[in-house]
């Protein structure tokens, strides 16, 4: 029996969402995110699940006047999995949750959040009865609230994530979970104010299995 198997998912983008009140107010936000999944399988009774998920929310609240917010929110996942011979199981999930929000009163406020997060799966299983899981989650929350005047918030999150699995021979088992958790937040009461907070989170694992 010969089979060929391809899955396809493709990407979407959040939601993003802005109110402003009073004059000369400005908020840019700007949601990307770029998913793609693929498996190549050959032989028989080769079984693939592949699942991505990514949630993006932004919300900017401004009252006053010469307010400015710049938000961004990216993400990029990929999986991978190839499989030869017979009942091998490959199951690789991803999840990224992000979340922005900034409130601003009075004038001259200035809040710039970033997010993004890479994540990358690859699963490679020759012979029979190989079995690789994969799992990535990173969930991402920013926050920014001013009052006052002349109050400056830069926010700025990073995540990459990086799994490979290689499986040869029979019976070989790898399970992979990576999970990152980052949250933010900056409260400002007055003015000349002035807060930098920057994130960073690199995670990687690799199996090779003879």
């Amino acid at each position: 029996m010969f089979v060929v198997a391809t899955i396809a998912l493709s990407g979407f983008a959040g939601m993003a969402s802005a109110w402003s009140w009073d004059e000369k107010n400005d908020a840019d936000q700007d949601q990307k995110s770029e998913q793609s999944s693929w498996a190549d399988q050959w032989g028989a009774h080769n079984d693939a699940d592949q699942d991505q998920k990514n949630d993006q929310r932004q919300g900017v609240g401004q009252k006053g006047d010469y307010n400015d917010a710049d938000q961004e929110q990216k993400n990029d996942q990929d999986q991978w999995a190839d499989q030869w011979g017979a009942h091998n199981d490959a199951e690789q999930e991803q999840k990224n949750d992000q979340e922005q929000g900034a409130e601003q009163k009075g004038y001259k406020n200035d809040a710039d959040q970033e997010q993004k997060s890479d994540q990358y799966q690859e699963s490679e299983q020759k012979g029979y009865d190989n079995d690789a899981e994969q799992e990535q989650k990173n969930e991402q929350d920013q926050y920014s609230s001013q009052k006052g005047a002349y109050n400056d918030a830069d926010q700025d999150q990073k995540n990459d994530q990086y799994q490979r699995s290689e499986q040869k021979g029979y019976d070989n088992d790898a399970d992979q979970e990576q999970k990152n958790d980052q949250y933010q937040d900056s409260t400002q009461k007055g003015y000349d104010n002035d807060a930098d907070q920057d994130q960073s989170s690199s995670q990687t694992q690799v199996v090779y299995q003879g």
